[in-house]
């Protein structure tokens, strides 16, 4: 098992302008703070990065790698990153996993349009936790989209998306818990024929709580929301009636109620088998067993590199001390 590593930069907190005449200081003094980050970012030449204005945002690699090493070397001055991290596991170690967290890739071709979101009869609401009920989008509208691949599934933050031919597959296929609903045009409001929204059907128990977890709120509503860092935990049983397609009945998603799609073992090994690019899969871990109690030791080395090199590293949205997560390992 190796643990995969990103990071931004700590937004600074700044004196807003107190009127358009003084913004002039506020840009420069903005980037001043931000050019050390710049150059950390031009230092790692092979390193993916994606620059959001407020932070940067960069692929470090592998905890233990030699480019990791040399991004805490060269961050040590900074005033601290927040770091992301997920495992990623051997091909043998897969065999004692039956469910993955599935993400897409961030080269989303398709463009989405803001009214997806602009009224109920868009949006499906599903309850089955009162402390935190999740939303799962119905449909989607696009604006523009460029030409949809067969082998490919596209993830925007509202859902996934698929072909027509793809979805013909999962059914050759026998795959279970998923629902196909329309992508319509915003002009025409007319369904798109050859692509689909992908839906799960099936919720699962609650997960674990771990310390990788936060309680957030729903940006707009309110409402509570959790969070995690790394992956998710399960008990074994509660994963017992897992299918193919799955939402935990936590909301996952920092500032909104949406959650993440977690996905059987077949699937996966569906998509490897078909060649089916986009997305990447996160193993879901059973509390208490060999590969969580690896999976801990991993983040606990983490931790202690993070310490030592700068105190000010802070881990994941919610910026947790690597200090506290050690002191409940």
């Amino acid at each position: 098992m190796i643990l995969e590593l990103a990071a931004s930069s700590i937004t600074p907190t700044l004196k807003k302008p107190s009127s358009p005449d003084d913004f002039d200081r506020w840009d420069k003094e903005f980037t001043s703070y931000m050019k050390p980050y710049n150059n950390l970012v031009d230092k790692l030449l092979d390193c993916n990065y994606y620059d959001f204005g407020s932070r940067m945002f960069m692929d470090v690699g592998i905890v233990g790698s030699e480019k990791f090493y040399y991004f805490l070397d060269n961050a040590k001055e900074l005033n601290g990153h927040k770091l992301y991290f997920y495992p990623m596991l051997e091909k043998k170690e897969n065999d004692y996993i039956n469910a993955y967290i599935m993400r897409g890739a961030k080269d989303f071709p398709l463009t989405y349009d803001c009214s997806k979101l602009s009224s109920d009869e868009d949006v499906s609401f599903f309850n089955p936790s009162d402390e935190y009920p999740i939303k799962i989008m119905k449909e989607l509208r696009l604006k523009t989209f460029k030409k949809i691949r067969d082998d490919r599934i596209y993830e925007d933050s509202n859902g996934f998306i698929i072909s027509a031919e793809l979805a013909k597959k999962f059914t050759e296929v026998s795959l279970s818990g998923y629902e196909l609903t329309p992508v319509k045009d915003c002009k025409s409001k007319n369904n798109h024929e050859n692509m689909y929204c992908l839906t799960a059907m099936n919720i699962l128990q609650p997960s674990e709580k771990n310390i990788f977890q936060y309680e957030g709120r729903n940006f707009y509503t309110g409402e509570k929301t959790l969070p995690y860092e790394g992956t998710m935990i399960y008990k074994e049983k509660a994963l017992e009636k897992i299918k193919d397609f799955n939402y935990p009945c936590e909301a996952t998603h920092r500032e909104t109620s949406r959650t993440d799609m977690i996905v059987s073992k077949k699937f996966k090994e569906f998509c490897e088998q078909e060649n089916i690019k986009g997305v990447d899969f996160i193993p879901v871990f059973i509390k208490d067993c060999d590969l969580y109690y690896e999976y801990i030791e991993l983040v606990t080395n983490l931790c202690k590199e993070l310490i030592e090199s700068n105190p000010k590293h802070k881990i994941g949205y919610a910026k947790i001390n690597p200090c506290d997560i050690l002191e409940k390992l």
